[in-house]
């Protein structure tokens, strides 16, 4: 009973027949209402890397349930978004978070698809809704918890852990794709896509790197956009196949149209601070071949 009242709105089926959408100018994000037109803590955010605070309590989140098989309950293919639904058992704690949270579901975001070439690295297809100093990446993945009893009063209702997701142009192996790899091609309307009982959460998450994220206090990036979320936005990207990005991009909703650009705009930080893990380095795919590079001229000039 207690979980059914903490339950927030935004992680509810309701917003399935709202009058609230992505792309067309009768409903989307320049007319929401509410906390969303009104609110001064709203996501997504730019996360700037230099002015971020360094916090020796945000320590990696410890999390229960994660590895545990049979805890996925199906993915669905909802107006706005991709849903995988969680059963219950799947917990966080620690890290800062203040309190301990019950993970029940993962919303994706996701831009276009670029018509001419994929490696265009312009932003109409770029549909992660945070940014690091600027830059977007193909999609992010947000696993989205509700806090349990017994947490303190200050502790935000909902901690949502975001993962941007980056291209991968390799050809994947069977045992590499993303679990919800062959879901995509048959999603339906009011389908419920079963994956294999042996799947876990932390299957979504190879290659994630849980030491290094950023921290800030926010709101939902959806209808009523309330300002109840404490946000942890991973640095390392997750790679997926770039043939299933583009998967999401064709997919169409209820009027048959293709659900594009499903994101909602950078909001301003209005003052906010945002930090960084403890003994982050801020690791990036640039700067470790920054630091290649950087021996390999050493070894030149020294052997000149």
């Amino acid at each position: 009973m207690c979980l059914l009242i903490w339950w927030p709105l935004e992680l509810t089926s309701a917003d399935k027949n709202s009058n609230w959408c992505y792309g067309s100018p009768e409903c989307d994000f320049k007319t929401w209402k509410g906390k969303c037109k009104t609110g001064s803590k709203q996501s997504p955010i730019n996360l700037e890397k230099d002015s971020a605070v360094r916090d020796k309590s945000l320590t990696p989140i410890e999390t229960e349930g994660y590895d545990v098989p049979g805890k996925i309950t199906g993915v669905t293919k909802e107006e706005n978004t991709v849903k995988v639904k969680l059963g219950e058992g799947i917990r966080i704690k620690g890290g800062g978070l203040g309190g301990q949270y019950e993970a029940k579901s993962i919303d994706f975001r996701w831009g276009g698809w670029p018509e001419d070439n994929f490696n265009a690295e312009d932003s109409t297809w770029l549909g992660s809704e945070h940014s690091i100093d600027g830059k977007k990446y193909p999609m992010e993945m947000q696993i989205n918890h509700v806090k349990l009893p017994g947490a303190g009063s200050t502790t935000k209702d909902r901690a949502v852990l975001s993962f941007f997701i980056q291209k991968s142009m390799e050809k994947p192996k069977p045992d590499d794709l993303f679990p919800i790899y062959d879901c995509i091609d048959t999603l339906g309307d009011d389908t419920n896509c079963e994956l294999d009982s042996k799947t876990t959460l932390t299957d979504f998450m190879i290659g994630a790197n849980m030491k290094h994220y950023m921290r800030y206090e926010g709101s939902g990036t959806t209808p009523p956009c309330n300002e109840n979320v404490i946000w942890t936005v991973y640095l390392v990207p997750l790679l997926i196949p770039a043939s299933m990005i583009k998967n999401f991009t064709i997919l169409k909703n209820e009027e048959f149209k293709e659900m594009k650009n499903v994101y909602r705009p950078i909001q301003p930080l209005n003052g906010r601070t945002v930090y960084l893990s403890a003994g982050s380095s801020i690791p990036t795919i640039s700067g470790a071949a920054l630091v290649v590079w950087v021996s390999i001229l050493r070894l030149i000039i020294n052997v000149n």
